[in-house]
């Protein structure tokens, strides 16, 4: 006798057999009946479905044995497991593996045996649909294909099981949760739904989730990300503004699974919603407050910056080397600040949707010397020097062309102020599918892997303890990253250890099938 080897993935195997609730579970119709249409179309005397537990196989539905499990050591539902396809003994009298097995020798004499791996939604085996006979046979193909449709009711069975305690756990919660099929379609909500948007199940099922939900301030920028992570037969995590029945916003975030059949095809989608209306109130305060300082600042800086301008420039009095340095100190710092206003106000905007975007077809050619030739100053300044790669010299974008600038100008000044003495910064444009690809790569240290994560986000900075490249505002790269996605783009970063950044950025060319002439003016 030939006990079977376990299962590659034989720890992960167990784990979802454990959890799924069906082991040492009471007898249910539902397996009976289809075990009792296997007995009558394979006319057999034994039908069972085997679920291979660590040490035995336990029979969750049974015809013609009155026994409830085996050892797993005997068990021919062991080496079925193994594969996807069907494991077939024509006549175990003649089979090594089972010549000498006790259920071969003795009760209840097995002589044919043919099971259908069943699979949870993972892919996981966790038993058989199987068949015994005292007599050897084979089964023919269609017969194969008969027990393997059976088999396949079996798992949707389980699958069931598993969307029966989906909906009793949503139903214990207070969030949100939405339920669709594969075409995105609601099949059931639960009643924290009904709370959260007013839509009664009966109102919601058969509908999208976006067309019952969605209102004229949803963000179609995140609308977009959804149907593309949807479309991919994903899942996804964003806040959006949603609008309820009585046409009230509410903002939600929204927590995104696919949920997969019992051979891990697409089956549907859960979602689940959590009102964060009152963390968004709270942020728009602390926004308010920081655009009314930001104001308020402005123009007693602006006098101020003038005044010491002045004062550097020698129009007021002649100052010494001492009071002259101590003058410029200040001068420096009020434009620093100056500058931190100006990137807070326009944060503000962005995330206010109040910046205005005039998209329109642009030769890139001509963008991209504007940028360079801006930054060539500072660039021999810090004894950098600019070279740009152009491999496609004739494309058409769409874009802002001063919103451009700006996304180059954060891109530029950051590549050279992170450059070595003597180093290199290039500027490469390419295709990259219906878009153009811009990337600044440059020479310097790169960036920290555990700072990455946080690279986009608003006042983010890299290492604290270097003066030179600390002293930027930690906005450039968060207001980069709101422009372009305004203008149907998106930015990222690629670096290696001690090998440089190279920060790049995409827009959508001219000719592109992204782009929708009705939105290429927009006020976002």
């Amino acid at each position: 006798m030939q006990p079977a080897p376990e299962p590659a993935n034989e720890d992960d195997r167990l784990r979802a057999l454990q959890t799924s609730g069906l082991l040492d579970s009471p007898a249910e119709e539902r397996f009976d009946r289809l075990t009792r249409l296997a007995q009558r179309i394979f006319n057999v005397p034994i039908a069972l479905i085997s679920l291979v537990d660590r040490e035995r196989q336990w029979f969750k539905s049974r015809q013609g044995l009155d026994i409830c499990e085996t050892s797993r050591s005997v068990s021919f539902c062991g080496h079925a497991i193994l594969g996807r396809d069907l494991f077939e003994v024509a006549d175990a009298h003649a089979d090594p593996r089972f010549a000498d097995n006790p259920l071969v020798t003795g009760e209840p004499g097995i002589r044919f045996y043919a099971g259908a791996p069943i699979h949870d939604h993972a892919g996981h085996a966790l038993g058989t649909l199987c068949l015994l006979d005292q007599q050897p046979r084979r089964l023919t193909e269609r017969e194969r294909l008969c027990l393997r449709d059976l088999a396949d009711c079996v798992a949707d069975e389980f699958s069931t099981i598993d969307r029966h305690k989906l909906a009793s756990v949503a139903r214990q919660t207070t969030n949100s949760v939405i339920i669709t099929d594969r075409n995105s379609r609601i099949t059931w909500v639960n009643e924290g739904f009904t709370r959260m948007t007013g839509f009664s199940l009966h109102e919601a099922r058969g509908q999208s989730p976006g067309q019952l939900l969605q209102g004229p301030k949803t963000s179609l920028a995140t609308v977009g990300e959804m149907r593309k992570q949807l479309a991919q037969g994903l899942g996804f995590d964003v806040e959006v503004l949603n609008y309820r029945k009585d046409g009230h916003p509410v903002w939600v975030h929204i927590t995104c699974n696919p949920l997969l059949d019992a051979h891990g095809a697409l089956d549907g989608y859960m979602a689940i919603q959590s009102d964060i209306g009152k963390i968004k109130a709270v942020e728009q305060l602390k926004r308010e407050l920081t655009v009314t300082i930001s104001h308020e600042l402005r123009t007693p800086l602006t006098s101020l910056t003038g005044a010491l301008d002045l004062l550097d420039e020698g129009a007021v009095s002649q100052l010494n080397d001492s009071a002259r340095r101590l003058i410029g100190i200040a001068r420096k710092n009020s434009q620093r600040l100056r500058r931190l206003i100006d990137d807070v106000l326009d944060m503000e905007k962005l995330l206010a949707g109040q910046m205005r975007f005039e998209l329109s077809p642009q030769p890139l050619l001509p963008l991209l010397e504007r940028a360079i030739e801006a930054h060539q100053t500072y660039a021999v300044d810090r004894a950098v020097r600019l070279n740009r790669v152009d491999d496609c010299p004739d494309t058409v974008i769409v874009t802002d062309p001063n919103r451009f600038q700006q996304v180059m100008s954060n891109l530029l000044s950051n590549a050279v102020k992170h450059s070595p003495d003597q180093g290199l910064v290039t500027i490469h444009a390419r295709i990259s599918g219906p878009c153009v690809r811009i990337e600044v790569v440059d020479q310097g240290p790169g960036v920290d892997e555990a700072f990455r994560e946080r690279l986009f986000q608003p006042f983010a900075q890299g290492n604290s303890s270097d003066p030179v490249n600390n002293n930027g505002t930690g906005l450039g790269l968060a207001i980069t990253r709101e422009m372009l996605e305004q203008m149907n783009g998106r930015i990222g970063l690629d670096c290696s250890p001690d090998q440089g950044a190279c920060f790049w950025f995409e827009l959508p060319r001219a000719d592109s099938a992204m782009i929708q002439p009705d939105r290429m003016t927009v006020e976002k």
